[in-house]
């Protein structure tokens, strides 16, 4: 039976799903920053490790990083990003 370090501290045991891809949380994201061809990064983050950047849009560190670069370069205006709706079936 797999067991989560959770971030606020304690161990909790069961099968709760994929551990975070930089720590042994929970998963609860994946990284939505898009590489190609409809694809996103898909790694899988913590709520300590996933970087809220929109509306139901999460990115790990390293795209955090890129995305940042991104919008310092004048790559994007905030008003847009506060305009994305997530997507629902």
């Amino acid at each position: 039976m797999p067991c989560y370090h959770l971030n606020e501290g304690g161990i909790i045991c069961g099968e709760l799903g994929p551990h975070c891809s930089d720590c042994l949380d929970v998963c609860e994201y994946l990284c939505d920053f898009p590489v190609g061809k409809g694809k996103t990064c898909d790694r899988r983050l913590c709520t300590t490790h996933a970087h809220e950047v929109g509306i139901d849009l999460h990115y790990c560190s390293n795209h955090l990083s890129e995305w940042q670069h991104f919008v310092e370069s004048g790559g994007v205006i905030k008003a847009v990003l506060e305009n994305i709706k997530p997507f629902k079936k």
